[in-house]
């Protein structure tokens, strides 16, 4: 905990487990709790609450489908009071628990509604979207005031879903990153969803990020874009197995005004090259990002 010494000031810290008295779930071999995290104030109660991702765990007997322990911030702490379990068998969640989803794979928080209240999104990268496997999708849980995380009026995203830009294609890893922003230049923060796999005619493996814009109705399918190496000054451009959106964030990064993504390509941009990339695309007017970083 931080304190007047420090991040270390000693006797205050904390260890959570699935095993720790009164966490909701149960621990097993691989469970891989908190391969992911994430912090916002779910309940409103001005005390920050921390998300973390078990994409590992076992849910009713089914290997690696995934869940994500929710642990509620108070007056000292972190504690289990109210502490939840959310996965893909949770009474409101989009799709079912099935093996290897990997539900929790990637975490972000924002007020993707407006509403003041902070909301969590989740990746579930390997999720399979009718006959594609591993095709990916992302479940969004609205936070509520005094309530926390709630399943009413839960959304769940594919690239399946009416009105959504592109198809569920088997590999595509959609969900495998998150991040978010105000990408659009008004106040809601908008979704911007990794799919390090995503094919194209030129080039597979290529790899896209699709940002969804938010309102006060929450993430909307109106108007969302993709972004691929294509769009943006990349020496060699599009090519195959680049994995563009393997990891991404969010801020502004050339102070604006405007969020601004980083995004990574793992594969190196020449093959005498043992490196990876992130490369900045900068927000400069209403629905247009570029990146100036290679011109």
């Amino acid at each position: 905990m931080g304190g007047n010494d420090g991040i270390l000031d000693p006797g205050d810290d904390q260890l959570w487990t699935q095993a720790s008295l009164f966490i909701d779930g149960t621990v097993s071999s691989g469970d891989q709790f908190g391969w992911s995290l994430a912090v916002g104030d779910f309940d409103d109660d001005g005390k920050y609450d921390l998300a973390i991702g078990v994409p590992g765990d076992v849910v009713d007997g089914l290997d690696n489908a995934g869940s994500v322990n929710v642990i509620y911030g108070g007056s000292d702490g972190l504690g289990a009071t109210g502490n939840q379990l959310w996965n893909q068998n949770t009474s409101g969640i989009g799709g079912v628990a099935e093996v290897d989803d990997q539900f929790g794979y990637s975490l972000e928080v924002a007020d993707f509604n407006f509403d003041g209240v902070d909301d969590l999104a989740i990746g579930i990268p390997y999720e399979d979207i009718g006959s594609e496997e591993d095709a990916g999708a992302v479940q969004i849980i609205y936070g509520e005031a005094d309530e926390g995380l709630v399943s009413t009026g839960s959304l769940f995203i594919s690239q399946d879903e009416p009105g959504f830009l592109g198809l569920s294609e088997a590999g595509d890893l959609f969900g495998f990153s998150l991040a978010s922003g105000r990408l659009n230049n008004d106040n809601h923060y908008d979704l911007s969803i990794g799919a390090p796999s995503e094919d194209f005619d030129d080039a597979t493996n290529a790899g896209a990020v699709y940002v969804v814009h938010g309102s006060s109705g929450g993430l909307q399918f109106n108007d969302e874009y993709s972004i691929s190496e294509s769009n943006l000054s990349v020496p060699g451009g599009r090519r195959a197995n680049r994995r563009f959106g393997y990891a991404q964030t969010s801020s502004d990064f050339d102070n604006d005004n405007k969020h601004d993504l980083a995004i990574n390509a793992w594969p190196p941009f020449q093959s005498s090259d043992n490196v990876s990339a992130v490369i900045v695309a900068y927000r400069v007017n209403h629905d247009f990002i570029f990146s100036d970083g290679f011109e």
